[in-house]
């Protein structure tokens, strides 16, 4: 595991402060209540475009499970990308696994490898083309095997 820095853009080990964050904290996020209706909207998290080096900052990524603890945990997560100013507005694919889209560069090869395992969101994504739909043009990534193609 790597050792929190004082410096995320030249850490030790590259994405180290994540690394233990997540030896620290996942039995407690595993077991953090899920979202209901009834608890009402969710707040929203603005998460600086590009940014590798927050992985290697131990005192924000601790703020922001703290910050999470605070509320249920959501269903599901929405992410709009610094990009969505390019025509045409789009939605990349929403099926689980899906490959992570790496659109940063000039950093350490082990930003490049960090995983995520995608659940699938393909039914939030056809509500929310139904919802964006009827008011601009947009391109959905689909993936064939999904209810919703």
């Amino acid at each position: 595991m790597g050792a929190p820095t004082d410096d995320p853009f030249h850490p030790a080990v590259p994405a180290g402060a994540y690394d233990d964050l997540l030896a620290r904290v996942m039995p407690r996020a595993r077991a953090h209540r899920a979202w209901v209706p009834e608890d009402g909207p969710l707040p929203a998290l603005f998460v600086t475009h590009g940014a590798p080096p927050t992985l290697d900052d131990a005192r924000w990524l601790d703020s922001l499970f703290t910050w999470s603890q605070s509320m249920p945990k959501p269903r599901a997560v929405v992410i709009v990308s610094a990009h969505w100013e390019n025509a045409p507005l789009a939605i990349s694919s929403a099926a689980a696994g899906t490959p992570l889209h790496y659109d940063f560069g000039g950093f350490h090869q082990r930003y490049y490898t960090l995983p995520y395992a995608t659940p699938d969101a393909s039914g939030l994504a056809h509500r929310i083309a139904g919802t964006l739909g009827g008011t601009t043009p947009l391109h959905q990534h689909v993936d064939p095997a999904s209810p919703w193609a």
